[in-house]
This record gives structure tokens, C-alpha cells and sequence, in this order.
């Protein structure tokens, strides 16, 4: 497995789709809460990847196929917000989420961030334990936050 920083708005188009429908068939969320190419692409984020090689035998070529993927954006000088943290499916519990989030906190330490935060629905409790795992600390609890009745849990870490 591997590790690659991208910045979204850099992608050609074909990526960006593949990438929001990879958001859409991987992220267990309403709808409503699931980012265009669009509305990712005025947000100017970062995306950090996790792939594996993949034999394509067919097209007789080899590439890759994506395994995990967070969106990173820089709130100040010294504060890194994640975004849209999503594992494949058939590949969770397999350590790709601890890849994402080891690979973004060196990021940010190179950056000089100190401090690390995202918010994560409140019935995801799989990502709520992984962060916790990490030394992230629950720092309050939104109330009705997207839309009525969907509660997230803000968590941040620091460096």
C-alpha cells in the first residue's frame, strides 16, 4: 500500500469523479451530506490517498485502486482540519484508516501545525475509536449540526 498527497483541484476531471463516487459507494451518510466535484472544488482542499496496485488483466495494463481517502484543509498557520475521511468497504479493519491518519499528521508536522481536528457523525463510532486510539480528545458534540438529528462529535489532537 501507498501514501500520496494530491491537491483536489490539481485532478483531472475523470479523478474527481472517480473520487466523489468512491465517496458516494464508501460513506455511509444521507445524501444530502455527499459532496459534489463541485462544492469540494470551491472548499481548494487536499486529498490524501491510500492505493494499492491493481492488475487491470483485461486492459492488459496495471493501476491502482483506491483503498482510502481524506480531504485536508489548513484553517490558520497552525490548525489542520480533516474532512470526509472514507476506507472502502471490503477493506476496513485492515489499518488503512491508521495510514491516512499517521501520513496526515506528518504532513502537518512538516507544515508546522500543532493541532489537528474533524468532526465525525456521532453513529460512526468505528472513526470515533480510531481517533481516540491516536491521542485525539473529544472536544464538545454538535447538536442537529447538517440537519436535524445528525450529531457529530468535534475531536482534535495535538502535535
Amino acid at each position: 500500500m501507498k501514501t500520496k498527497l494530491y491537491k483536489f483541484n490539481q485532478m483531472d476531471q475523470l479523478q474527481k469523479n472517480y473520487v466523489v463516487n468512491f465517496i458516494k459507494e464508501n460513506y455511509n451518510a444521507p445524501d444530502i451530506l455527499l459532496p459534489s466535484v463541485e462544492e469540494l472544488e470551491k472548499q481548494h482542499l487536499d486529498m490524501v490517498m491510500v492505493s494499492e496496485p491493481f492488475d487491470f488483466a483485461e486492459a492488459g495494463n496495471v493501476g491502482e485502486i483506491v483503498l482510502g481517502i481524506t480531504f485536508l484543509k489548513n484553517i490558520t498557520e497552525t490548525l489542520m482540519e480533516t474532512r470526509t475521511t472514507v476506507v472502502r468497504k471490503d477493506k476496513r479493519g485492515q489499518g488503512v484508516a491508521t495510514m491516512l491518519n499517521v501520513f496526515v499528521e506528518d504532513i502537518a508536522k512538516k507544515k508546522g501545525i500543532n493541532k489537528i481536528s474533524c468532526h465525525i457523525y456521532a453513529e460512526n463510532l468505528t472513526s470515533l475509536f480510531i481517533k481516540l486510539k491516536r491521542g485525539y480528545l473529544i472536544e464538545g458534540l454538535l447538536r442537529d449540526h447538517d440537519t436535524k438529528g445528525q450529531h457529530e462529535y468535534f475531536v482534535s489532537k495535538t502535535l
